[in-house]
């Protein structure tokens, strides 16, 4: 029986990011295609096909609650030196479903809203993801 992704738990450098549920989007950075004909005279037509490789980037979005120890962790990380070497992984195992993104960083300049209802969006790119 197939499942839907519901559940992922997200990990950071191995620390376990607590999201706001249904806030998980991946992006497996295969890049698009683009399919052009050649002309051989007439009706006579080639097809080719290319990559984009500037898109082959892996993407993961998640949005957290603006609670102390989210925005701690996130300020952490944007202050570290490792921001540009996170590995950043992903996984639903009701589902079967996992990924890692390595050489990741946060593209995002966070805002951190202070709310009752706060949340703020973390953006990581890197790799292309690898199925676990």
């Amino acid at each position: 029986m197939s499942r839907l992704l519901t559940k992922p738990q997200i990990d950071v450098n191995g620390t376990v990011i607590f999201i706001v549920p249904n806030s998980c989007t991946v992006t497996y950075g295969f890049g698009t295609k683009d399919v052009k004909a050649q002309s051989g005279g007439g009706d006579v037509v080639r097809v080719v096909t290319s990559h984009n490789i500037e898109e082959r980037i892996g993407c993961l979005v998640i949005e957290v609650f603006s609670e102390s120890d989210n925005v701690n962790r996130a300020l952490d990380l944007l202050e570290s030196n490792e921001t540009d070497d996170l590995e950043t992984s992903f996984s639903d195992q009701g589902a079967g479903i996992s990924g890692i993104i390595k050489n990741a960083s946060i593209i995002n300049d966070p805002d951190f809203k202070y709310q009752a209802d706060g949340k703020f969006e973390l953006q990581f790119k890197g790799e292309i993801v690898k199925r676990g």
